[in-house]
């Protein structure tokens, strides 16, 4: 299993960077957005506000319109701005209005998605966390802390929470994506590939999908050549005495 080992810790920092894209794409479902636009599980905060291809100016324009007391149109305005490339004028909004008295907590739960979807991993799973108990059914959240804990190399409270997930949004491709991804991250190669097969036909466009389940079925591979090359070795050594 050495060269599965080598072979995996090799292919680590992609299959982490796509479980954080994943977050993303989870929302995407959820937000009546694209199906898919990130797939693996990203936020509504990776979607386009209105799937328009509006220019900067109007999106910022939208993004200074947001009312405080307006917690949808603060979020719309948030991913706007992340749709023109302004993520950290994105996420200083969403901050700003969390500090009101009373502040919705969907806010919450957008800034954790939207720093991981950041890479900071950390204050996401902070985030994530506080929402969970106002967050209801909404599975992004337990997606989002999957896929945190997973980063951080949890992988069992990881895949903990994306199983919650994937009660509350069976067949979810994105939830499934990032199951696998966590599965492969913990050399359970078997059970990823299976969740990436099962991703892969709900998704037939998501390239991140495809890319993973490549990826898989050549651990698998690998990982069964080991495994017949160790046992021809054990026979090769076994000494019999008559």
């Amino acid at each position: 299993m050495t060269g599965m080992a080598r072979r995996g810790d090799a292919g680590r920092g992609s299959a982490l960077a796509v479980l954080v894209l994943g977050t993303a794409l989870a929302l995407q479902g959820c937000a009546g957005g694209p199906s898919l636009g990130g797939l693996p599980g990203m936020t509504t905060a990776s979607l386009p506000a209105g799937g328009g291809a509006g220019d900067g100016k109007a999106k910022a324009a939208d993004a200074a319109s947001a009312q405080p007391s307006d917690a949808a149109g603060l979020i719309r305005s948030a991913r706007s701005l992340k749709a023109s490339g302004k993520s950290r004028e994105a996420i200083a909004m969403l901050d700003k209005a969390a500090a009101a008295p009373n502040a919705d907590p969907k806010i919450t739960i957008e800034r954790g998605l939207m720093r991981l979807e950041q890479g900071q991993v950390k204050e996401a799973r902070a985030l994530l966390l506080e929402a969970k108990p106002k967050a209801g059914n909404d599975w992004r959240v337990l997606s989002g802390l999957g896929v945190a804990y997973a980063t951080e190399g949890d992988q069992k409270t990881a895949q903990g929470h994306l199983k919650e997930a994937l009660k509350l949004s069976p067949g979810n491709p994105a939830i499934l994506n990032n199951l696998a991804m966590s599965y492969m991250l913990d050399r359970k190669v078997a059970k990823a590939t299976e969740l990436l097969r099962q991703a892969s036909r709900k998704a037939k466009d998501a390239p991140e999908v495809a890319r993973n389940l490549k990826l898989a079925m050549a651990l698998k591979v690998e990982a069964e050549e080991a495994e017949a090359q160790s046992a021809q070795t054990s026979r090769e050594d076994v000494v019999v005495i008559r």
